[in-house]
Formats: structure tokens, C-alpha cells, sequence
């Protein structure tokens, strides 16, 4: 029967998750801690409830736990492990979409001990997403089959559409269809509630537009085969890679360029993630000490420009018509 650790790399933080495990087994309060956590997260779907719970219990981890305290949650997620398997194997998902998705621990594992020179992870808002089902990794870019749209978006002529290969036959036809389909001004195309694929994208590698052409049609695949009772309306992307400024410091021939540029960018710019920064410069680097960093790619030169004119990135919601 496979853990949550048989997915990990990270030799430092399965190490802290099996001594946590253990204390778990010896303390009456923390096993009532990861129980009410579990019970929370998986038959409860409350991922706002567990994150508030935690944090309510940090003094009681800290105390009990000392430096591994921050292996606590990634415990809870390997006792209660095979509920994110039943997930799975409800919905016929394979087990390689499984290990892609949990990979994703291994980063945060990473950036934690950077930072705290200990094993862990935080960012619980975010990875308790992967724990429960939520998020899967499809190729190069990670997806929240759970997320809806909160607004309403009119649609005009710049809307973008894709199509569940992305050939450029068929982006041609979606094109002429798009000529034909959009001529209304104010027709909706997108509303409170719809069901929508989020989009994100893990750090490393590159972005190839051809690995993300087919991660999302690969996406669209898997989302009509796996959660069929829902009716996706578009990928849609609130991000800093949206940027006016990333395509202000940028090539337009730049993967992340036209990237940017698949998306039709609504709205108006919004504050930007806190560890864009360290995304480009290090984990273990402090942007207020961004003078004595080396800028040597053209992004990190670009950014460096931002701060020497008193700016920075600013996100931006875009979306892609399915």
C-alpha cells in the first residue's frame, strides 16, 4: 500500500514525517489534532477550516515537535493518505498524473529549508489543493479542476478559444468559428459559477509552447474523461506572467511573451505574488536586497530595472475559451 513519502525526493522532509508520525502514535494531543485535521479536510472539503485549525495549534506543534513542527501537516497528509487514493481511483486517474502532481512537494519542501534550515513545508492554502484531489499536473502546468468563475466576462473580438488537440488545423477552425460566433458585443461567455480550469505553473523548466499546447489539450482530455459532469468553459490564469510589465522587459518572441499572449487579459492589474522574487533570484534571497544580487537572464535584468524605477510586476487575469 503506497504512502504520501513513497512520492517524495525530499529525503530531509520524509525523514522529519516519519519521526512526526511516531510522535503522533505517542501523544494523545497531537493524534486528536491530525484526526480533527483529516476529518476536516477530507469529510468536511473544508481546506479554509484545516488551514485555521493549524494555525490555532502552532504554539501546541512547536512545543511538541520542536524543529520538525513544520513536518506536522505533511504528516496528517501521509496518515490520511488513502482518501486522496480513493480520489484517484474513484475517478479512474492514473497513477503517473498522481506522482507529477505530488512532485510538487518536493519544491516546497526545498524553498522551506532555504529559508528555515529545517524540514517542512507551508504554503497549506495552496498544497492541501494537491492532497485532496483538487490539483493534478498535466505535462508542464498544474490545473484546479475545483475552481468557478467569480465574475461575469462580455465577450469581444479578442477572446481566444482553444481546442482539445491545439493543431493548428483546428486552431484555424476555432479562428473562423470565432469570426462567426463573436460578432455579438455583448454576448456572456463567461459567469458568476462557471466551472473553469485553473491554470498554474510549477517552477522549473522551461516554457515551451509546445509542451503547453499539449499539456492543455492533454488537460482538456482528462478533464471531459475524469470529472465529466462538469462543464469547463475556459482555462483562465490570474498571474504575474501576465504582466504589463513582463511584456514591457521582454522579447515579444519570448516563450513566456507568447505565452502571456495566448490569454485574453481582462481586469485591471492587481498586486502580484510575494515570492516572484525569490522565483527569479533564489530562495534564500531577500528582495529589499536586490542591489547586491546579480542580474544575469534578461528577466532578472528586467526586474532589476522595475526596482530601479520604483515598480514592479502587477497580476493580471486572463482566459482561453474552451
Amino acid at each position: 500500500m503506497k504512502r504520501f513519502t513513497d512520492y517524495l525526493c525530499d529525503t530531509r522532509l520524509v525523514e522529519g514525517i516519519t519521526f512526526v508520525r511516531e510522535r503522533i502514535d505517542a501523544c494523545d494531543k497531537l493524534r486528536m489534532l491530525a484526526f480533527d485535521l483529516g476529518h476536516i479536510l477530507y469529510d468536511k472539503d473544508d481546506l479554509s477550516g484545516f488551514i485555521t485549525l493549524y494555525n490555532e495549534n502552532k504554539d501546541l506543534l512547536s512545543d511538541a515537535l520542536g524543529d520538525v513542527a513544520g513536518c506536522f501537516a505533511p504528516a496528517v497528509f501521509d496518515l490520511h493518505f488513502q482518501r486522496l487514493v480513493s480520489v484517484y481511483e474513484s475517478r479512474g486517474i492514473p497513477g503517473d498524473i498522481r506522482a507529477a502532481t505530488l512532485s510538487d512537494f518536493d519544491i516546497w519542501a526545498r524553498k522551506y529549508f532555504i529559508q528555515h534550515r529545517r524540514p517542512g513545508c507551508e504554503e497549506l492554502d495552496w498544497l492541501t489543493k494537491h492532497i485532496t484531489g483538487k490539483i493534478y499536473r498535466i505535462g508542464r502546468l498544474q490545473y484546479d479542476v475545483s475552481a468557478t468563475f467569480s465574475g461575469v466576462m462580455p465577450a469581444n473580438k479578442d477572446d481566444k478559444s482553444v481546442s482539445g488537440a491545439l493543431s493548428e488545423e483546428e486552431e484555424e477552425e476555432e479562428e473562423e468559428e470565432e469570426e462567426e460566433e463573436e460578432t455579438d458585443e455583448g454576448r456572456i461567455v463567461l459567469s458568476m459559477g462557471d466551472a473553469v480550469l485553473d491554470v498554474h505553473i510549477p517552477v522549473g523548466g522551461q516554457l515551451d509552447m509546445d509542451g503547453i499546447k499539449q499539456s492543455m489539450g492533454e488537460a482538456l482530455r482528462f478533464a471531459k474523461k475524469h470529472f465529466p459532469e462538469k462543464d469547463y468553459k475556459a482555462f483562465v490564469l490570474d498571474s504575474w506572467l501576465l504582466s504589463d510589465e513582463l511584456i514591457e522587459i521582454l522579447s515579444p518572441e519570448s516563450n513566456i511573451v507568447r505565452f502571456s499572449k495566448m490569454f485574453t487579459r481582462v481586469g485591471e492589474a492587481s498586486g502580484a505574488h510575494p515570492l516572484i522574487y525569490n522565483w527569479l533570484f533564489g530562495f534564500d534571497l531577500k528582495m529589499a536586497d536586490w542591489k547586491q544580487h546579480k542580474a544575469e537572464t534578461s528577466l532578472q535584468k528586467g526586474a532589476h530595472m522595475l526596482l530601479n524605477e520604483g515598480r514592479w510586476f502587477a497580476d493580471r487575469f486572463g482566459f482561453i475559451l474552451i
